[in-house]
């Protein structure tokens, strides 16, 4: 993915989103999807990162 030409602005609300090309499934292993819920939570702890308003569960 090719970085964001624009910073991302506070106080906005942005549709953030995982899916491959042609939807296509980008988390082969459950410690995939396990990493990634790792990162997220990470972000959510410190309220200056992150709110989350919105998510859906992907994976079992």
């Amino acid at each position: 993915m090719a970085p964001r030409k624009t910073p991302l602005t506070p106080g906005q609300y942005y549709h953030i989103y995982n899916r491959g090309n042609n939807r296509q499934t980008i988390f082969f292993e459950p410690e995939n999807y396990h990493y990634f819920l790792t990162r997220l939570r990470h972000y959510l702890i410190d309220p200056h990162h992150i709110d989350l308003i919105a998510y859906q569960k992907f994976w079992g």
